[in-house]
C-alpha cells in the first residue's frame, strides 16, 4: 500500500489534513465529545468540482484509503445523544441529522446520526464500513 504523502494526486489533501484535524478537534470540543472513546473506520470528503473528485479518486485507489464517522452499539440515536452535552446540543448553528442509508446489494442498513455545525459533521453509525461492505449480496 502505497502512503498518502507519496501520492501526487493528493497532495493538496495532505497538506491539508492538519487543518482538517485542528478543525475536528475544535469542533469536538464544542460538542464536549471525547472522541477517543470511539473509533472512526473513514473520513469523508466533499468535492464540488468534478475533477478535483476525479483526481482524489484516483490517488485514493492507488494506497487503497477509504474515504469522520464513529461506530457505537447499540440503539445509535440515543446512545450517540448520551455522549453529548445538552448545552453542546443547544448550541447556535448545531444542527443533527437522522438517516437511513442502505446501499443496493447492502444486507444491513447503515443509519447515521450526523451532527454538524455547517462546516463539519461527525456521524455515527452501529456498524464499520467493513461490515456494510461484507454484508453486500453476491
Amino acid at each position: 500500500m502505497t502512503p498518502l504523502q507519496a501520492i501526487a494526486d493528493l497532495n493538496d489533501l495532505t497538506l491539508d489534513l492538519p487543518r482538517f484535524e485542528q478543525a475536528l478537534d475544535q469542533f469536538a470540543a464544542k460538542l464536549q465529545l471525547d472522541l477517543s472513546q470511539f473509533s472512526a473506520d473513514h473520513i469523508s470528503v466533499g468535492c464540488h468540482q468534478g475533477a478535483t473528485a476525479e483526481r482524489w479518486r484516483q490517488g485514493l485507489m492507488q494506497c487503497a484509503s477509504l474515504l469522520s464517522e464513529s461506530m457505537i452499539n447499540g440503539p445509535l440515536h440515543a446512545r450517540a445523544l448520551s455522549y453529548l452535552a445538552d448545552e453542546a446540543l443547544l448550541a447556535q448553528g448545531i444542527t443533527l441529522k437522522q438517516s437511513v442509508l442502505q446501499g443496493e446489494g447492502d444486507r444491513l442498513p447503515n443509519p447515521s446520526l450526523a451532527i454538524s455545525d455547517g462546516s463539519m459533521t461527525i456521524k455515527f453509525h452501529p456498524y464499520s464500513i467493513r461490515e456494510i461492505v461484507t454484508s453486500e449480496k453476491s
